[in-house]
């Protein structure tokens, strides 16, 4: 497992890094994205840029410590959020 530093900064807030040494298919066979996520990711040509958005919807799961994933989805103005969830990301 990757996370190279984790932070507990309060009762809110966590911060990780995840070293990205998985490929695009290992996170693809892990997460079940939702058709908004599967339709961005097609977008998306660059197979490292792949793995990176993967990735990073991988460590707020793995973050969240939840059972159940929260999809990853933007808003008008491109600021990512948690589908059905009261967590802020924070770019």
């Amino acid at each position: 497992m990757p996370l190279v530093f984790y932070k507990k900064i309060d009762v809110h807030t966590s911060f990780g890094v995840w070293e990205i040494t998985e490929s695009e298919s290992w996170f693809s066979d892990r997460l079940l994205l939702v058709q908004e996520e599967k339709d961005a990711l097609q977008k998306i040509k660059s197979p490292a840029k792949r793995t990176e958005w993967l990735a990073a919807r991988w460590l707020l799961h793995y973050l969240s410590a939840s059972e159940k994933r929260e999809p990853c989805l933007k808003d008008a103005f491109g600021k990512p959020y948690l589908l059905n969830s009261t967590t802020e990301i924070i770019c």
